[in-house]
């Protein structure tokens, strides 16, 4: 009969909305009418305060939970956006709207009593806020009943009313139970007497009395309790303060419950454990309070901690379920056992969600705050498992990142090598048999490849992430390097060549015009050109930057000391390329055609002298930049990333040579040496000397000066040297233990930044070219999971660790999504094998 009445209550739920606003208005004008607050006379739902009528209080729309606004605002202007309700309407109109919203929330959740109740409790108490008593109860049952009669007419039937008088008799007893804790003032005196008791006894000594009651009375569980005691106390006090909120503010308490519950459930506490906790906190606050704990105060308190601790009892039975018992104890078996007895259409849910007290977890995000490698390492291969009955296959990959869509991410930062191999490792199916020398390959790179209209930001997407969080041995594995390979191939190669082009041209003219013919005024026309170039193209970088800046695609640049500046130039070689650019167009656009005469005559002209200056820095970074085009060839881009490595080293050590520089500058003009008349001259001459091309200096040098010159030699020529050659030596062996990783991660990276240039539009274009949504086949034609792209390898990559032929598991028998699958020799085996083969490609630690 209860299972018939609730499937009648959804019907009814379902009907009543489904006329439209004419019938939904018929039924609230009843309803309001009804319920309107009469005086105290009439017996109806006014309070016995007439103060007490509802007029500060919000009903929202039934998507949204009801909260409460400021003292004044009235039902009516609350809803008056509403096109059920007139301008004429009255705050009674507030009253039969809430009910219906109320009825629309509690009929979501018939089917999760315990949720139901939690929502029940926290509207209950915002109905007394507004006047609704007990006594009141009854006459709302018949309004809502009789104005679902009228909506439905000729379709109610006596069943229906047998459905509506069991769901409101059951619903009018909870809220019976909260408004008598209301009525009763609960709130007052479990607040005054909690007051009370931290005034009469500090946080340890509440916290000690709290703790050896429960160990009294439950040894068992003190094992539980490990941490010192002051902490442990202000726990335990922390834990009265939730109580007191749970009668004061019930929506609060039930919000920051959610993350409590998930804690203790990780910490092993069970539902039983909260009968003794519950004894222990009433005996502490019994006798710190002594005789001011009278009868009521105890009654009180008791009902607090019986309506509390059923709620605390249901969120902690969860923990009783088996995947959830496994995560805790971390127990890679115990999983393995559960996840094997549930439904094969429900495997993937099982291996991607629990849900506690309303809160859904990733077991996989849990296991890795817990650092569980070995459980996240099953669960991940699991759900990227191919398994397949008679009538179709089980994939669990895009459930995986449609629950886990920053999981690349995750795994980069978390634990990269072992697990981004596992993850990576079940992108991928080989076939076993060969085609004329060559195997099919099935890269499922969807969601690597990312959607731009799921995620528009590039810098977000898998490539940029293996980028800025991976490392460059991730770009070995062959689902990375295909994923980049397409990338590349489809736009990254063809945009970077469009790029580099204009370069060479403004390289070009800026040779001429610059560096060969500089003196020259008939070259004029063209150094206006190049600046011409060059003004226009500075323009389109602080476009995209812009564009970048727009769409919140921030970075931060590193010689720019870590400031968050757009994407694009948080590249060093795009700033480059920016700098040489403002270079050359101020100087294309300075005439020094008659400063030339007095140059070559020995007189400095002071413009002639700063456009020289730009052009020069110009040429040495227009020259570095073309560089990069070396990154068309993956041996030639690592050498480019060699270089880069370098650069980066000597800069390093040239900061700490031009502190010794100064330091000795400083001591020789303080001597008055020669050359060393002035600071500046000291560092000069120095820095000549080190050079090689001021050898006369030492003769001129006294005996305490010469001792100055031998150390600076000492620590700077010979030492600082030795040092940096040594770091170099060092990066040179870091490089060739990943020569063609550091190579494609340089490509990736611009792929990176020339896809961030493109216009959405051509994203899309592109990304639907793939046809990620067709299905792929495996071998013999058999139409496999979607996702894929398929390419015909060389039959040699049999060789490779990363091979593992024809990965899938079939099954034979029932094929209903109900059945569990079944645990095989077949399925074990090829565990063990999928282990081996993890453990045999896994990158070292980093």
């Amino acid at each position: 009969m209860q299972k018939e009445t609730k499937g009648f209550m959804i019907r009814l739920h379902d009907t009543a909305k489904s006329p439209g606003p004419a019938r939904r208005a018929s039924a609230l004008s009843f309803l309001q009418g009804t319920a309107s607050p009469p005086n105290k006379e009439n017996g109806g739902l006014a309070s016995a305060d007439q103060s007490r009528r509802p007029s500060s209080a919000d009903t929202p729309a039934p998507a949204t939970r009801p909260t409460q606004l400021q003292q004044g605002t009235t039902f009516k202007n609350m809803l008056q956006r509403d096109d059920l309700l007139e301008d004429n309407s009255s705050e009674s109109d507030a009253i039969g709207r809430y009910f219906w919203v109320m009825m629309t929330e509690l009929l979501v959740l018939l089917w999760e009593p315990e949720k139901q109740n939690e929502r029940l409790i926290v509207m209950t108490t915002r109905l007394h806020g507004w006047g609704i008593r007990t006594k009141h109860l009854p006459t709302i049952g018949e309004a809502i009943g009789e104005a679902c009669r009228r909506v439905l007419k000729n379709d109610w039937s006596s069943i229906m009313q047998d459905g509506w008088t069991w769901w409101w008799g059951v619903t009018s007893k909870q809220m019976a139970k909260t408004l008598y804790v209301c009525e009763q003032d609960h709130a007052r005196i479990i607040t005054q007497s909690w007051e009370l008791c931290k005034e009469r006894s500090s946080t340890l000594q509440l916290g000690e009395l709290f703790f050896k009651e429960l160990n009294r009375m439950a040894p068992h569980i003190m094992f539980l309790f490990k941490r010192p005691k002051i902490i442990q106390a202000a726990q335990f006090v922390a834990v009265v303060d939730a109580l007191v909120a749970f009668v004061e503010e019930p929506e609060a308490f039930f919000e920051g419950f959610k993350a409590l519950t998930i804690r203790h459930i990780k910490y092993g506490v069970k539902a039983e454990y909260a009968k003794a906790f519950g004894k222990s906190i009433l005996f502490g606050i019994e006798t710190t309070l002594a005789e001011a704990f009278d009868d009521e105060t105890r009654e009180v308190w008791q009902m607090l901690w019986m309506r509390a601790s059923s709620c605390v009892a249901r969120a902690l039975n969860v923990g009783t379920n088996p995947v959830v018992v496994s995560l805790v104890q971390g127990d890679v078996d115990k999983m393995r056992d559960s996840i094997n007895c549930s439904e094969r259409g429900l495997r993937f849910e099982w291996l991607t969600n629990v849900d506690i007290n309303g809160e859904s977890i990733s077991p996989i995000y849990w296991s890795l705050k817990d650092g569980n490698i070995a459980m996240v390492k099953f669960l991940v291969a699991d759900l990227l498992t191919i398994r397949a009955d008679r009538e179709m296959y089980y994939y669990g990959r895009e459930v995986l990142f449609d629950r886990h869509p920053d999981i690349v991410l995750k795994l980069c930062q978390e634990c990269p090598d072992v697990l981004i191999d596992t993850l990576l490792q079940g992108l991928m199916w080989h076939s076993k048999e060969v085609e004329d020398g060559q195997l099919r390959v099935n890269y499922y790179i969807q969601d690597l490849y990312c959607d731009p209209d799921k995620e528009p930001d590039v810098w977000k997407q898998t490539l940029a992430v293996l980028v800025t969080e991976g490392h460059p041995r991730m770009f070995a594995h062959p689902v990375a390097r295909k994923l980049l390979e397409v990338k590349w191939k489809r736009f990254g190669r063809n945009y970077f060549l469009i790029v580099q082009s204009v370069y060479v041209l403004i390289l070009t003219l800026f040779m001429i015009g610059h560096v060969e013919h500089r003196h020259e005024c008939s070259y004029q026309p063209i150094r206006y050109v190049t600046g011409s170039f060059s003004v226009l193209f500075t323009c389109a970088q602080a476009a995209v930057c812009f564009r970048h800046f727009k769409n919140g695609w921030i970075a931060n640049n590193e010689i720019l000391f870590n400031a968050p500046v757009p994407s694009w130039i948080a590249d060093t070689s795009n700033v480059m390329r920016l700098l040489s650019l403002f270079l050359i167009s101020i100087s294309s656009f300075v005439d020094c055609c008659d400063c030339t005469e007095d140059w070559l005559e020995g007189t400095h002209n002071g413009k002639y002298v700063v456009c020289m200056g730009m052009n020069s820095v110009a040429g040495i970074i227009l020259w570095g930049v073309l560089m990069q085009s070396l990154v068309l060839s993956t041996r030639l881009a690592s050498l480019t990333y060699t270089l880069g490595l370098f650069g980066r080293e000597i800069l390093r050590n040239l900061v700490v040579v031009l502190v010794f520089v100064c330091s000795f500058g400083t001591a020789l003009t303080a001597l008055k040496q020669e050359h060393c008349s002035t600071f500046l001259l000291a560092i000069i001459h120095l820095a000549r000397f080190v050079l090689g091309v001021d050898h006369q200096a030492i003769s001129f040098v006294d005996p305490l000066g010469l001792l100055f010159l031998f150390g600076f030699i000492i620590v700077v020529v010979v030492g600082m040297f030795n040092i940096l050659i040594a770091q170099m030596l060092g990066s040179v062996a870091q490089v060739a233990e990943a020569t063609v990783g550091f190579a494609m991660q340089h490509q990736a990276s611009i792929c990176i930044h020339m896809e961030s240039i493109m216009p959405m539009s051509w994203r899309k274009e592109i990304y639907g070219e793939m046809k990620f949504d067709e299905s792929v086949t495996f071998d013999s034609g058999h139409a496999g999971p979607s996702g894929a792209i398929q390419e015909m390898e060389p039959a040699s990559i049999r060789n490779s660790a990363y091979y593992f032929p024809d990965r899938v598991l079939r099954f034979t028998g029932d094929t209903s999504p109900k059945d569990p699958w079944p645990t095989t020799n077949l399925e074990d085996s090829s565990a063990q094998e999928t282990a081996r083969i993890a453990g045999k490609t896994s990158s070292p630690a980093l």
